[in-house]
């Protein structure tokens, strides 16, 4: 019969304390690998987030510029057709004073004595009330003017 020896115990014991630290090194690496993948993800993921949100800002930064340029070519747009609009108004009123200053010029004097002869052959009292007629419009044209 044979009994364990001494030394075989102690070379079972040896080879059954590096099975178990082999087991434990083994599972051990696999613990790791698994929290070193799921490590990777979180860091993927938040990487991830940060290009999106880097992404929308860009998006949105560039949206507001868009519409920015937008609103001032919109501006000036219309303060080129406001300007093209007064200047048409102002041709208007310059053509209109040049007649209506030689009207005053040419014309009034000519009225003035054209009234003036018109009226000769009528009584003192409506030739007065002409000549107040006459003197009060050239007077009033003269204001304007």
């Amino acid at each position: 019969r044979m009994l364990p020896s001494k030394n075989s115990s102690n070379a079972a014991r040896k080879r059954d304390s590096l099975v178990i630290s082999r087991a434990i090194i083994w599972r051990g690496m696999l613990v790791m690998s698994v929290l070193g993948a799921l490590a990777v993800c979180f860091i993927l993921m938040a990487g991830w987030e940060v290009h999106v949100l880097r992404g929308s800002a860009k998006a949105s930064r560039d949206a507001a510029q868009a519409a920015a340029h937008n609103t001032s070519v919109t501006l000036v747009r219309q303060a080129m057709a406001l300007q093209t609009v007064l200047d048409a108004q102002e041709d208007h009123d310059r053509s209109l004073l040049q007649l209506y200053l030689q009207l005053e010029r040419e014309k009034l004097p000519e009225l003035e004595r054209r009234v003036s002869a018109s009226v000769g052959a009528c009584s003192a009292s409506a030739r007065e009330a002409v000549h107040k007629a006459v003197q009060a419009f050239l007077s009033d044209a003269r204001q304007h003017s």
